[in-house]
C-alpha cells in the first residue's frame, strides 16, 4: 500500500542543482544526506533558518528536477527563463516543503543503513519510526556533480519515488493549463501558507 506523506513530496522529491554554498566535495554520500536532514530540522529556527535553507538547497540537485519536469518547455526557455523557474521552485520548497518536512522529522531518530557507490552514482538507505506512519524506509539516490560533490537527485519512501510524483503534478498543470498558469501557481505557493492551506505542489 502506498502511504501518503503530505507536504513531504515537494522536499524529498526535489532535485535542483544550485551553486553549492557548502564544501560538499569533501562529503561522502551518507554525510551529504545527514547534512540535508540536519538542515531540515533547523529551517524553522529563527536564528538558523536562513543558513539551514541554503544548506538544504545545496544538498539537493534543483535545476535537474526543473529540466525533467518541464520537458520540451525547458528547451523553449532562455537562460533567464530557466533561472526564473528554478528560483520559483526553490522558493516553494523553502516556504512550503521544508517547514512541513521539519515537522515530520522532528524528534525522530534516522538510522543509516547501507551506502552503495557505483561510479558517479550512490544510494544511501535509511529507516525511521514515525508515531503515525510506523516504520518508514527512505532511500536517497545521489550523483556526483561536475564539481566533485554529491547531490541528492531522488528520494524513495517505501520504494515510491517522490520525484516522479512531483514531476507528474507539474506536467499535469503544464499540459492542461499552460506554462504561464504553472508559473502563477508556483508564485502563489511562495506566499506563506494560511492555516489549513493545502501543501500540495504545484
Amino acid at each position: 500500500m502506498i502511504r501518503k506523506f503530505q507536504g513531504l513530496t515537494p522536499l524529498l522529491a526535489c532535485s535542483v542543482v544550485l551553486c553549492s554554498v557548502l564544501p560538499a566535495a569533501a562529503l561522502e554520500p551518507k554525510e551529504q544526506v545527514a547534512k540535508l536532514l540536519d538542515a531540515i530540522k533547523k529551517v524553522k529556527d529563527p536564528a538558523q533558518g536562513e543558513s539551514a535553507r541554503a544548506q538544504a538547497n545545496a544538498s539537493l540537485a534543483i535545476a535537474e528536477l526543473s529540466r525533467k519536469s518541464l520537458g520540451e518547455q525547458w528547451d523553449k526557455l532562455d537562460e533567464a527563463g530557466r533561472q526564473t523557474f528554478v528560483s520559483l521552485l526553490t522558493k516553494v520548497l523553502e516556504v512550503r516543503a521544508y517547514p512541513k518536512s521539519a515537522e515530520f522529522f522532528k524528534d525522530l531518530e534516522v538510522k543509516f543503513g547501507e551506502q552503495t557507490i557505483e561510479g558517479d552514482r550512490a544510494v544511501v538507505k535509511t529507516t525511521l519510526t514515525h508515531p503515525k506512519e510506523g516504520q518508514v524506509d527512505i532511500d536517497y539516490k545521489l550523483r556526483k556533480s561536475p564539481e566533485g560533490g554529491w547531490v541528492i537527485t531522488e528520494v524513495l519512501m517505501d520504494e515510491v519515488p517522490m520525484g516522479a510524483n512531483l514531476r507528474s503534478q507539474i506536467r499535469k498543470v503544464l499540459t492542461r493549463d499552460g506554462y504561464e498558469e504553472l508559473l502563477k501557481r508556483l508564485r502563489d505557493k511562495t506566499k506563506e501558507p494560511a492555516d489549513g492551506d493545502s501543501e500540495s505542489t504545484p
